[in-house]
């Protein structure tokens, strides 16, 4: 099919870029490569672009290479406006909200019909344009904000085009039937489908851009989400015994106590809930001594590689645990400890491993994502979703209160409470649920 590539040199306007887009991102920037060319090296040509000339473009249906100025398809009747935040930038989803604003302080209004639907690329991005106030301006424009996901750039799920239907998008590809089975897909960029999506045919947006001055543009571009340094505080422990490699949740907890009711006779007469008995036979076979471990304040368990493995079971981890380090996770078991707002932390360190002992003090520091014992330290990445999942007490909890806006909400919120205030936690006696103090 052949390849398209291009490279831009990271100068002195390339570089704050990056920077500010990988703030709070320390691992991606630390592994991240900045090339340079050779000085004198030789080209094959050069060619200089005045973005003053740029014109916009629309690709028509069926090829992205089928490029005219929006000028020539003026008045095209459109069935519908998909700004799609994928391939689409964060900057043109800002552009083309300011663009909606400028229409509509001139009195543009939405006509009633037509199909207007925006999409970001994260939860990350709708946060940070509800944040601006920029959701809000989409919708009294009559776009539906749709949850991140492929949607109509794909065609799938209920986001498909009708046949027929003839749709402009800010999508990277156009190609027959890809919109949904006999649609017609047009692209062009986000600020051409805001003005278009008005009166639902095709216009020039660069009336509405003359309109935006470029200080209201940059603050917004330039705004930066809440630093990761305004977050949870650090959270010290004491480190439990140290486990080895493939523990599998059949050593987490044996089945035969799990989903038990008061009637059983295995059902230990000092506890309340099911909670509370996960909580007691916690590693019964392997590490008897575990529940009362945990109790003593030994919250945080180092592990060696694949600890999970098997069936997911991280419930009893729950019950006092407030952290497991290990060289790695198996699959299912990583993606479930966010359930019960039980932070994993993969560190493959060696000398880390090497140096955290049982008893050994271990502290997690969850504002410059950094666990350290002894003085040496290692970071580690912990997404702003994960954060907010371990704020809100865990998935579990958060969907209690917000069902079908759980995601939404999980984002909303900047000033996250400690991990150790969700409530769920270990006392000083089995039927207890009250949350132990954060000793770490």
């Amino acid at each position: 099919m052949g390849a398209f590539a291009a490279g831009l040199g990271t100068d002195d306007v390339v570089m704050p870029l990056v920077t500010r887009t990988l703030k709070g991102r320390k691992p991606h920037f630390d592994e991240a490569l900045f090339f340079e060319p050779e000085e004198g090296c030789n080209y094959a040509a050069h060619h200089v672009i005045n973005l003053a000339d740029v014109k916009p473009l629309i690709a028509l249906y069926p090829s992205p290479d089928n490029c005219v100025s929006v000028q020539e398809k003026f008045g095209m009747k459109l069935d519908g406006c998909f700004v799609r935040a994928c391939t689409t930038t964060q900057e043109d989803l800002v552009l083309a909200a300011m663009v909606l604003q400028q229409a509509m302080l001139v009195g543009k209004r939405p006509s009633t019909n037509g199909n207007r639907r925006v999409t970001s690329g994260s939860l990350e991005i709708i946060d940070q344009l509800e944040e601006l106030g920029l959701v809000r301006v989409y919708e009294e424009a009559g776009f539906t904000v749709g949850v991140p996901s492929c949607s109509f750039c794909l065609g799938i799920g209920a986001d498909v085009a009708g046949e027929n239907e003839v749709w402009l998008s800010s999508q990277n590809r156009n190609f027959r039937n890809r919109m949904g089975k006999g649609s017609l897909g047009n692209l062009s960029s986000a600020a051409v489908l805001a003005a278009s999506s008005f009166d639902m045919e095709v216009v020039d947006s660069q009336s509405y851009l003359d309109k935006i001055k470029k200080d209201d543009f940059d603050s917004y571009r330039n705004w930066v989400e809440s630093d990761p340094s305004t977050s949870s505080p650090a959270k010290t422990t004491k480190s439990y015994k140290v486990f080895g490699d493939n523990i599998d949740t059949d050593a987490v907890i044996p089945a035969h106590v799990m989903g038990l009711n008061k009637s059983s006779p295995l059902w230990p007469a000092e506890c309340e809930t099911e909670l509370d008995v996960l909580a007691a036979k916690s590693f019964a076979y392997v590490r008897p001594e575990f529940p009362q471990k945990v109790k003593d304040g030994f919250n945080i368990i180092v592990a060696g590689t694949a600890f999970g493995s098997g069936s997911s079971r991280e419930e009893p981890l729950s019950a006092g645990v407030q952290a497991v380090i290990a060289k790695s996770f198996a699959y299912i078991y990583a993606r479930n400890q966010a359930n019960d707002a039980l932070l994993g932390i993969v560190v493959t360190d060696e000398k880390f491993h090497e140096l955290a002992s049982e008893g050994e003090e271990v502290t997690v520091d969850l504002r410059t994502r950094v666990v350290s014992v002894n003085d040496h330290q290692v970071a580690f990445s912990l997404t702003q979703l994960e954060e907010a999942f371990l704020n809100g007490g865990g998935l579990k909890n958060l969907f209690k209160q917000h069902k079908a806006e759980l995601f939404r909400a999980a984002m909303r919120g900047k000033v996250p409470k400690p991990i150790a205030s969700s409530g769920v936690g270990y006392g000083d006696d089995c039927g207890s649920t009250a949350a132990s103090s954060p000793s770490w």
